[in-house]
């Protein structure tokens, strides 16, 4: 749909506006507002560095990005890819209530939350990354590490917030650094498949979409996906190594103890 030419369908359930291209024009931002102010449901999901022509109006509800890419160190031991961060957790918000699968964000800019009145807008983080992830500012240069200009996680990898001022019901934008998660390769992932319908049936105001039950534990033969693999390659890398340690460490100190340490037998 272009939003330049024509108004939004009056029976559209929500309004996506995924990696545009170009920056909205003003006849396109007028456009959205006028869909927010009638209480009704937005999605923007952009990529690291792209100028949407939404950020002024995103900032004054609370919300922006812009601030480079999200690496994380764990993912990468794994895949060799640092820049498909793990969602490690999520929010308070029934968008998001009873997930626990992680999602997998696939190049992503961090969201943060900007000054704002908090009597016309309430910010909610959906997806939150690991507390070992950081914001890399400049990934052109490599190596990649964090250095003393980026920023260190947890972050937001998505946002929702509530429009209200002056307690009136302006509608609901989810914001996301990472447009490719909303893509088929994305959407081949059960854990970001269960995220997406949450987060429209959110905006869509659709109360059976957003009270689906958690997915329920796959039966039958192993199969393992992406995310298994993930998992799996993290306890291969932490775990066991850390475990075998304890186990060396403990057998070393027991062989210390001399028999005249040991306790005696009346």
């Amino acid at each position: 749909h272009d939003l330049s030419r024509s108004d939004i369908p009056a029976d559209a359930a929500a309004l996506l506006i995924i990696d545009p291209a170009t920056p909205l024009p003003q006849a396109s931002l007028t456009r959205v507002i006028n869909w927010l102010d009638d209480d009704r449901g937005l999605l923007i999901a952009s990529e690291p560095g792209r100028n949407t022509g939404l950020e002024p109006m995103l900032k004054s509800w609370g919300l922006g990005l812009g601030l480079g890419v999200v690496l994380d160190p764990l993912v990468r031991e794994v895949t060799g890819d640092a820049s498909t961060p793990l969602v490690a957790d999520y929010g308070f918000h029934a968008a998001v209530r009873g997930l626990r699968a992680p999602a997998v964000f696939l190049g992503s800019d961090a969201v943060v939350e900007t000054t704002h009145d908090p009597l016309a807008t309430t910010v909610f983080p959906l997806a939150l990354s690991s507390e070992q992830a950081w914001v890399e500012r400049s990934p052109e240069v490599k190596p990649t590490r964090l250095d003393p200009g980026d920023l260190p996680g947890p972050f937001a990898l998505l946002s929702l917030v509530e429009r209200h001022p002056q307690g009136i019901p302006r509608g609901t934008v989810v914001l996301s650094g990472d447009a490719d998660w909303l893509a088929n390769e994305g959407l081949e992932r059960p854990a970001n498949q269960d995220l997406a319908v949450r987060v429209i049936g959110a905006l869509a105001s659709q109360r059976d979409l957003v009270e689906l039950p958690p997915r329920s534990a796959p039966t039958g033969g192993l199969a393992m996906d992406w995310l298994a693999q993930v998992v799996i390659g993290l306890l291969a890398v932490l775990v066991l190594p850390g475990a075998s340690l304890g186990v060396g460490v403990g057998l070393w100190v027991r062989r210390r103890v001399s028999p005249a340490d040991a306790p005696s037998r009346s």
